[in-house]
């Protein structure tokens, strides 16, 4: 990039799955950076279909087919931190971002065989105990060599204090040889409240006609779309639309299951929405539903809280409901910006579902207040970017 190159330099962000356009945090960092003249680079084993622009792409199994082959699938995990190393030597980067703990692993070789500035970047939080109780015994190890070197990364990024505490008990981190910092999952810009019929005219609803929204990885038993079709079904008068959002194209397994649960008042929306259109797509939503429990997993309060989804609904000015799941329910509370569901129960839901409707202005003002205030991601990123930049010493 010669003279145009931004203060940092080279950003090697090492995340495996490589899916950038679906995780706020990655989208908007690519893109803050970027904007800021640096050249950011991103390695993974695969290369998704994805509209993300602002850095170049390394995908292991697009450079080496063979790798992607089903027999060497396991053999392109194993060579993934050797040929992220090798990219490193000829590439020289001034950052390297290793992203949840498989980019952990992805970074381990370079991190022992050339000095630059490493940063963790957790998303989705994975502890040792879990994977111990479900019987994962050798993802346990894996973590054991993650802890290990997470100890020695220099800048750590969580969502929020809550899970920068969680991470620091799950990995015994300490506060004096790293620097922390909250970056929430969100996209760039600040938030507004929303006027669009989106769903209404895409489902040939009525006009006015309150729609509950639940967007993201919709086939997942943790996003509970079974619950929500459920509850739709049993309003008592009808008050509200179920619409089923879903941010990725669905496999057959995953439509079949979704359109079983499907009926009149829960539609089913197959194809993931357009960027320039996600914005006037959920701002036609009138809730948005967040519902995350720890029935699959134990710790699944710490994907509930790295999920992106509330904060997309709020930047678009749309109330939340949600389960409680710690270091973002506090906040839902402090700003009126939504409601708090206290069990999986279709009457207590649907009771909240008409609270909102019935006030629907105020929580949508008080939405937005809560998103420029806490989630807005350019103020949450700028001291990063200050500290890697030169405004920190390593």
């Amino acid at each position: 990039m010669g003279a145009d190159r931004g203060a940092i330099g080279i950003v090697a962000i090492v995340h495996p799955q490589g899916r950038v356009g679906i995780t706020p945090t990655l989208e908007s960092m690519i893109s803050f950076l970027a904007e800021q003249g640096e050249d950011v680079h991103l390695f993974s084993l695969d290369t998704p279909q994805e509209a993300t622009h602002g850095f170049t792409r390394h995908a292991l199994r697009a450079e080496h087919p063979w790798l992607g082959k089903p027999a060497a699938r396991i053999l392109s995990r194993l060579w993934f931190p050797v040929w992220v190393w090798l990219n490193q030597r000829r590439l020289r980067a001034n950052l390297m971002v290793a992203v949840d703990a498989e980019g952990v692993l992805g970074v381990a070789l370079a991190r022992m065989l050339v000095r630059t500035r490493y940063a963790y970047l957790s998303l989705h939080m994975d502890t040792v105990a879990d994977r111990i109780r479900r019987r994962r015994y050798g993802a346990a190890l894996r973590l054991l060599f993650v802890r290990h070197t997470l100890r020695r990364m220099e800048i750590m990024i969580t969502q929020d204090s809550y899970r920068r505490r969680q991470l620091q008990d799950a990995n015994g981190l300490g506060s004096d040889s790293i620097e922390w910092f909250l970056v929430p999952n969100s996209h760039r810009g600040r938030a507004a409240s929303q006027e669009s019929s989106y769903y209404q005219e895409k489902f040939n609803l009525p006009h006015g006609e309150p729609v509950v929204l639940v967007a993201g990885s919709i086939q997942s038993d943790w996003s509970h779309t079974d619950f929500l079709a459920e509850c739709a079904a049993k309003q008592d008068p009808p008050v509200y639309t179920l619409v089923m959002q879903s941010r990725e194209h669905l496999d057959a397994g995953g439509l079949r299951k979704l359109a079983a649960i499907s009926h009149s008042r829960a539609l089913l929306s197959p194809d993931p929405v357009a960027a320039r259109e996600r914005t006037r797509a959920f701002g036609s939503a009138t809730v948005g539903a967040a519902i995350y429990t720890n029935e699959f997993y134990s710790n699944q309060t710490f994907v509930g809280g790295a999920s992106g989804k509330m904060m997309s609904y709020l930047q678009a000015g749309v109330p939340v409901i949600m389960l409680d799941s710690p270091g973002i329910t506090e906040v839902i509370r402090e700003f009126g910006c939504g409601e708090i569901l206290s069990e999986l129960d279709c009457d207590e839901f649907n009771d909240l579902v008409r609270k909102v409707v019935a006030d629907r202005e105020g929580y949508s003002a008080r939405a937005v207040q809560c998103y420029n205030e806490r989630y807005e991601f350019d103020h949450a990123f700028r001291p990063v970017y200050h500290f890697v930049s030169g405004g920190g010493s390593l």
